[in-house]
């Protein structure tokens, strides 16, 4: 009985993993083809503010700036604010050495946290459409305008850009630029059925009328205002022809740091009191489970299922089979090792690279997770180090 039990745990839980990674992408990849929600774009000129929170970002907002002003869309059309969170660096004389070209700084008289700098930003701006942006992304020239052709179909709400980095032969870029391609695809099918539940803040666009009111202590806000958009009735779509390019991480653990940062707040969304399930949209909540909640739990699952393995293989008259699935477990564990010894090696294995981007990105959740029950992360962002490209 207590064999059974454990081989059955075992499964389910590597069932639940391999349907989030694999399963759910397949069956959005049939559905789409299928049951498609087309778009009516079309290329207009709306009038557009651009909202850049910053944090001490003299390697990054100079760059920024000059991309900013050499985008492919009318100047007069264009609003560029930069709202600096009371940076201690150089940033705020750099973004005033570009005032007579117009591009405003409203600056912050103390630390508060990037979504009060969104609110700031977002009272100020003149334009319809809001396009929000960090500030060490630099987007293709024609960026804007590929957002904005969605906004002619007054059922969407965001449109969402893509994430390209600048170095791809760095050992941190290669297996993010693979998961930006799977995310891209995921994000592109869901877009198809209706909505995509996954934004970023590198680059995407809302009509400033549907920018939400969300709580200062508000970590994810990507998130939060993704959901409010979808409860409020519109949808929220993917642009992969609007690129952001942005630096890399010059280590894992820097990258580590972010991703803790980011899986507490999606905690905080998920089980905080803001109430951001769209429930007037099945279909997205098929998507929240599939493609976030699922996620948010791996490092669970996976625990589960090596530890439920491991209590099976010790167990007498257990399965060969069982054996065999501990080994590739334990392989895969392996390959993760060898990923974080050679990281920032030239001769790495691809495979074991990216083992270790999956296996580190779950155990940033799970300490995402303790973050979120202890109420420690702060609503501050502190600078990861990068290797400013570009």
């Amino acid at each position: 009985m207590v064999l059974t039990v454990l081989i059955i745990l075992t499964w389910v839980f590597i069932g639940l993993t391999a349907y989030t990674y694999v399963g759910y992408p397949v069956l959005l990849a049939v559905l789409q083809r299928f049951f498609t929600d087309k778009i009516d774009s079309a290329p207009i000129e709306p009038m557009v503010s651009m909202v850049i929170p910053t944090f001490n970002e003299e390697d990054v907002i100079r760059r920024k700036i000059e991309n900013s002003l050499s985008l492919d869309y009318p100047r007069e059309k264009l609003e560029i604010l930069i709202i600096d969170d009371d940076s201690d660096d150089a940033t705020q004389a750099i973004i005033e050495a570009y005032a007579e070209q117009g591009v405003t700084l409203i600056r912050k008289p103390q630390r508060s946290g990037k979504m009060e700098s969104l609110q700031i930003g977002v009272q100020q701006a003149q334009g319809d459409i809001i396009v929000m942006s960090d500030a060490s992304p630099s987007y293709s020239e024609d960026a804007i305008r590929q957002l904005v052709q969605h906004f002619n179909d007054p059922t969407i709400g965001i449109v969402v850009g893509t994430l390209a980095v600048w170095d791809a032969e760095n050992a941190v870029a290669k297996p993010a630029g693979l998961y930006w391609r799977y995310e891209a695809a995921i994000r592109r099918w869901e877009s198809r059925l209706g909505s995509t539940v996954a934004m970023h803040g590198n680059l995407y666009a809302i009509r400033k009328p549907l920018f939400p009111k969300l709580a200062k202590s508000t970590i994810n806000d990507e998130w939060s205002i993704t959901m409010r958009t979808v409860q409020a009735g519109y949808r929220v779509v993917y642009e992969p022809d609007a690129i952001s390019y942005d630096d890399v991480s010059k280590k894992m653990d820097d990258e580590f740091r972010r991703r803790v940062r980011i899986n507490a707040g999606r905690y905080q969304a998920f089980f905080g009191t803001q109430n951001l399930w769209p429930w007037n949209a099945p279909m997205v909540i098929f998507e929240i489970i599939s493609h976030k909640f699922l996620r948010l739990i791996l490092p669970f699952l996976m625990g589960g299922a090596l530890i439920f393995n491991i209590l099976t293989v010790l167990l007498p008259d257990a399965p060969l089979y069982m054996g065999i699935l501990l080994v590739l477990q334990l392989t895969f564990y392996g390959l993760a090792l060898v990923g974080r010894l050679f990281e920032t090696g030239k001769g790495y294995l691809r495979i074991a690279n990216l083992a270790y981007y999956l296996t580190s990105s779950n155990i940033a959740a799970f300490f995402g997770f303790l973050r979120f029950m202890r109420n420690s992360q702060k609503v501050t962002w502190e600078k990861v180090e990068r290797e400013v490209g570009g």
